[in-house]
């Protein structure tokens, strides 16, 4: 994990790193989403602790945890019926939430997303919150170090100048508090690469009792694809079959693919777990 490599704290985050981030999730808005219209057949569902790999969330005064069968719109034949499998959903005030996949594991039961912590009950509390940050660090992408960041600075400087956004020193806090009662957060915060945008980022993770809130800033932005299309140029041509490319175009589309797979290559080696697959032309 990248911020437990990050050994002294930094100078606090400057306001306005965050104040207009390029990206920003909020886990309160994305759960109602989760909301279903109507569930089939739901019977409660008594455990101590509710999961077992998140041991010290809880259900609110009046909720219950229930298994029920999920109500499909287009179902076979298109018509909507209820889902034949059962699902885990959180009953609160007449709604049902469903639980994004919840892992049964023999005798265990998993919530796989850090971001459900949000609808139920928990001890606040850093220990507590870093568990559910661990929940969901591979979604924000390929650690990098800050040590590692600048090397990587310097590289692209050479190769891939007009990638570099980021101005001045970069820095990152270790995890820590911050507010008081109900405000009161955990601060994480990393540098991560995403390869599928091919974007280096700062991040900031916000964790309360009731708050999840995750903001990135890109600090590289490297060579894209038009509209983040397959990073394949066999599949994409194979996909229209009546339109048959030009020499010019499969050469522009090689010479993108390469261009690609070379930044890829250079951000690479300053992984904290360097792939072994780079996306490029095959």
């Amino acid at each position: 994990m990248i911020l437990a490599t990050i050994s002294l704290r930094s100078t606090p985050l400057h306001a306005e790193e965050f104040g207009q981030p390029d990206e920003i999730f909020d886990g309160r808005e994305y759960v109602k989403n989760s909301i279903e219209e109507k569930v089939g057949e739901p019977r409660e569902i008594k455990r101590v602790p509710l999961f077992d790999n998140l041991p010290f969330l809880k259900l609110r005064a009046g909720d219950q945890l229930v298994k029920a069968k999920r109500w499909i719109r287009g179902g076979k034949d298109g018509k909507p019926r209820f889902d034949d499998e059962e699902s885990y959903f959180l009953q609160t005030n007449n709604k049902y939430y469903f639980l994004r996949p919840v892992r049964e594991n023999s005798d265990k039961l998993l919530l796989i997303y850090g971001s459900d912590s949000v609808i139920f009950a928990w001890d606040f509390s850093l220990a507590n919150a870093t568990v559910l940050e661990q929940l969901d660090e591979r979604a924000f992408g390929e650690k990098i170090t800050v040590e590692s960041f600048m090397n990587l600075q310097k590289d692209l400087q050479k190769e891939f100048p007009e990638s570099l956004r980021a101005s001045g020193k970069v820095t990152i806090e270790t995890p820590h508090l911050e507010g008081n009662g109900n405000a009161r957060r955990a601060i994480f915060q990393g540098l991560a690469f995403d390869r599928y945008r091919n974007t280096i980022s700062k991040y900031q993770l916000e964790i309360g009792r009731e708050a999840y809130i995750f903001k990135s800033k890109k600090l590289i932005v490297g060579p894209q694809r038009a509209g983040s299309e397959s990073p394949r140029i066999k599949p994409y041509f194979n996909a229209v079959p009546k339109i048959k490319p030009t020499p010019e175009q499969v050469a522009k589309v090689r010479a993108l693919e390469d261009h690609i797979t070379k930044f890829q290559a250079i951000v690479n080696k300053v992984l904290v777990q360097p792939t072994p697959f780079l996306h490029g032309f095959q």
